[in-house]
Formats: C-alpha cells, sequence, structure tokens
C-alpha cells in the first residue's frame, strides 16, 4: 500500500468532445430543458485550450487477440462508493470526476472500502469553488482536478453528506483542509474515444491500468444527458437483453459519466438491416470505422436520472462514443 502522504497520478479518459464544454454556466430554463450551451467564444476557447494541455496517452496497438475477456466490470470493487445521486443539483462532473473516478483510483491505491466516509469524496466540496453559489451552476471537472492538485479533496468524514452544504458554504476547521492536502493528484490524461485505437486503448486501461495490473482503473466521460434522449434497450436474444443502451448523443457534451467497465458482444441494429455488423458502412460517410459499429460498448455510472438505467449503470455503444 502507499503513503498515505504521497501524491498520485489519476489517469482520466475523456472524448474528444471536452474541448467543446462550456461550463461553468447559469441555467435559464426548468430542470429537464436547460440549455448548457454558450456561445461566447471567450468561454469556448478557454475551455478548448484548458482541455488542449492534457497530456493524451498513446494508443495500444499490440494487443493480443484473447488477452483480455469479452466483458470487464470494476464497480463491483469495494474501491468504488456505489451509485450516488446529485439530486437538483449541477453538479454531475464532480460527481462524475470526484465522487467516483478520483474516489475509485485513490482506494484502489489504498486498497480501501470505498462504502466508508473516510474513503468517500464529496461532490460538492469542490463544486463550492466554482459555481458561484448557485444551485444551477455546472462545473467542469477539469477545474476541479486543478483544485484537488493544489490543495486536495476533503471526505465525507470531514465534509459530512455532499448536500450538508446546499450549494454555498465551508466546513470550518484547519485540520480537516490539512487532511484534505493528503488527497491529490499529481496529473491527468486523456485518451481520445473516435477510433478503434482509442477504444482499445481505453478497453486495456480498464482491463490492467496500462501497466500489466491484475486489476484496472475507471474513467471519466462527458456528452449529453442521457435523459435528453429516449434511451433503447438492448434487443431480446442478444446479450444483456432488456438492459438500457445509448445509441447516440445530443451535440452538446455537459453531463459527466464514469466509464466502469466494457461488454464487446452487447449488439444494435442501428440501420435497421436485420443483422449487427462491424464491418458495413452504415453511416454513409464511405468510410468503415468505429462510427459504423453495432456491435460493443462501454458501461457507465450515472448520478442522475436512475429512473430510466440499470440501478445507475447503462451501456452506450463503442460507435456513439465515436461519433
Amino acid at each position: 500500500m502507499l503513503s498515505y502522504r504521497s501524491h498520485y497520478i489519476l489517469f482520466l479518459l475523456t472524448a474528444c468532445l471536452i474541448s467543446l464544454l462550456t461550463l461553468p454556466v447559469s441555467a435559464q430554463h426548468k430542470w429537464d430543458n436547460i440549455s448548457f450551451y454558450t456561445a461566447n467564444p471567450a468561454q469556448r476557447a478557454y475551455d478548448s485550450l484548458v482541455a488542449s494541455r492534457i497530456p493524451v496517452l498513446p494508443f495500444v496497438t499490440d494487443v493480443p487477440e484473447q488477452a483480455m475477456p469479452d466483458s470487464l466490470d470494476n464497480s463491483p470493487y469495494m474501491w468504488f462508493p456505489g451509485i450516488l445521486d446529485q439530486l437538483a443539483y449541477f453538479a454531475c462532473q464532480q460527481f462524475c470526476g470526484a465522487a467516483y473516478t478520483f474516489a475509485y483510483e485513490m482506494n484502489r491505491l489504498r486498497d480501501v472500502d470505498g462504502t466508508l466516509p473516510e474513503n468517500k469524496y464529496p461532490a460538492h466540496y469542490t463544486w463550492h469553488f466554482f459555481n458561484d453559489g448557485e444551485q444551477y451552476v455546472g462545473v467542469n471537472f477539469l477545474h476541479s482536478f486543478h483544485a484537488m492538485m493544489e490543495q486536495g479533496h476533503m471526505t465525507i468524514a470531514d465534509y459530512g453528506p455532499d448536500s450538508a452544504q446546499f450549494c454555498v458554504g465551508w466546513i470550518d476547521g484547519y485540520e480537516k483542509y490539512y487532511r484534505a492536502m493528503q488527497n491529490r493528484i499529481h496529473n491527468i490524461y486523456a485518451i481520445p474515444v473516435n477510433s478503434a485505437a482509442g477504444i482499445q486503448t481505453v478497453k486495456q486501461y480498464l482491463f490492467d491500468h496500462l501497466d500489466a495490473s491484475s486489476t484496472g482503473g475507471v474513467a471519466c466521460f462527458t456528452a449529453s444527458s442521457p435523459s435528453n434522449v429516449s434511451p433503447s434497450l438492448l434487443p431480446e436474444g442478444t446479450p444483456e437483453a432488456g438492459k438500457y443502451v445509448m445509441t447516440r448523443w445530443q451535440p452538446y457534451p455537459t453531463h459527466g459519466m464514469t466509464i466502469v467497465g466494457y461488454h464487446d458482444l452487447i449488439r444494435y441494429d442501428l440501420n435497421e438491416d436485420g443483422q449487427y455488423t462491424n464491418d458495413i458502412d452504415i453511416n454513409g460517410d464511405g468510410i468503415v470505422d468505429a462510427r459504423d459499429w453495432e456491435i460493443g460498448g462501454f458501461r457507465l455510472a450515472n448520478s442522475y436520472g436512475q429512473w430510466w438505467s440499470d440501478h445507475g449503470f447503462f451501456y452506450v455503444l463503442y460507435s456513439a462514443m465515436s461519433s
């Protein structure tokens, strides 16, 4: 087990769409119909600049054909805190980045139980640094990661439940902040998932952390909220039949989720030709690539809209990740 006072390197996997994030912004409409997108070119340029500075990991290209299992799910490990609920707060990016991904990776390194208060990391802790004291202001998880690098992250044992401070307020006690300083990250890395090579690299990271470990990691992913797109069900007679699956996203990536596993055998007939294929140009662009795949997908953990998902989990086709 590594020293409690050590700094850790946290691998965070993001889609290339991350460069389009436009948070924080204020809500203008009701909860289920909120426009996060801003036409402000300065905000978009800033977010793109921040994202462009994330080091990109080299793709894995020499994986043996049978090196990994057909499916994998890291959420049952004790290091994962279980599905959490962001309630009516725009803190999804912090649930994804801090409460799920950071918590899993930190607990994995220390080999401690992620369901205990001293090993859980409240999403609202870093959210409060940037949300202007407003319930409906979202914050890009990259801002939170920067705060974790600079001054660490408090645990629920010191902070209390996520909603203890609602959307404003600060915890008293230097000793609590000092303990938070022991929970810091050294760096973050990205893996674009818009190609077969990128998808394979993410799978390898989930499998062995890209360092031949006996267990793998989890990763951040941002896209539109799945609650804003009618989810589909995996068809009868196929693996994981009846489970929820995302086959497409709306244009603007605003919702943070966590990749916890993959399943190479799930399938969905996107072009309704009666077959499941990964080798046919189904989108008509004259190229056969990952965007045409009807077989295989990642398993994601969510923090909002559990009413439609499998207790907070759902699948997303590889092709949807690449589009």
